[in-house]
């Protein structure tokens, strides 16, 4: 049989209620995350003919961005399995490859044929030339960068040539290319003038930078190496920006409630 029961029917147990995230504030539970930890996005890759590709600096999604990091100015088509496009710089794969600078040496290509492209393009005699310490060169004795005997090939004439003694620009609050040393920067440009940037320089600007230091730093007036002037706007090519995503950390204790 099933009892009835007639008129207000009420119960009580005892429970327990203890403050936490969505009532007040505990010493032991944070309403908010504390912290912020930052994770690099791994960058997407394809694979084409068995071989994997990044997207954004092997080969890239658009024309336009593969034909201005390419060596020779031009770009070439590459698909995948499943027959999506991608673009790669350089009319071939052997001219695809960008101009790299090691312990003072620039510029340097894997293969031999950009390099010859390269001389070319600056007005030699197409002839190229193979650096490294198993080389008739015999230079460097040893790269820094493992396995440290490795061969790089450089243009025989036409760019400018250094051989241990190249200084890479800096980018400083936008400005760019940007050197260290007055000599460097005369000796990277074509009419070996240079001016000076940064709080009391001779162009007087900027006034003050980011990092809080009163330095001067120097920039070619007809930068070599075919780079342009930035005056406060430059910035890296968004393929060189990492992605970030955020990961919110609890600072609440383990086995509270």
């Amino acid at each position: 049989a099933v009892p009835h029961f007639h008129g207000s029917l009420s119960v009580s147990r005892g429970t327990c209620v203890r403050p936490g995230r969505g009532l007040t504030t505990h010493r032991d539970r944070s309403p908010k995350p504390k912290g912020q930890r930052y994770r690099p996005q791994p960058r997407k890759t394809v694979e084409v003919s068995g071989f994997e590709y990044k997207v954004g600096s092997d080969v890239y999604r658009s024309e336009a961005q593969a034909v201005a990091g390419s060596a020779d100015g031009l770009a070439h088509t590459m698909q995948t399995s499943s027959g999506v496009e991608y673009f790669m710089p350089g009319t071939t794969h052997e001219l695809a490859a960008q101009p790299i600078a090691l312990d003072g040496y620039f510029p340097l290509y894997a293969t031999e044929v950009a390099a010859q492209w390269a001389s070319t393009r600056g007005g030699g005699n197409g002839h190229a030339q193979q650096v490294g310490p198993t080389t008739s060169y015999g230079l460097p004795a040893r790269w820094t960068l493992e396995p440290g005997a490795q061969v790089y090939h450089m243009p025989l004439d036409g760019p400018a040539l250094y051989f241990g003694d190249y200084v890479a620009p800096i980018a400083v609050d936008g400005y760019f290319p940007l050197y260290e040393q007055l000599a460097d920067a005369k000796r990277m440009s074509l009419d070996g003038q240079a001016q000076s940037h940064g709080p009391g320089s001779s162009t007087g600007h900027p006034t003050w930078w980011t990092t809080g230091q009163q330095v001067l730093y120097y920039m070619p007036s007809l930068p070599s190496g075919g780079l342009e002037t930035y005056f406060g706007n430059y910035l890296p090519r968004l393929e060189d920006i990492p992605l970030y995503e955020t990961v919110l950390v609890s600072t609440a204790r383990q086995n509270t409630t």
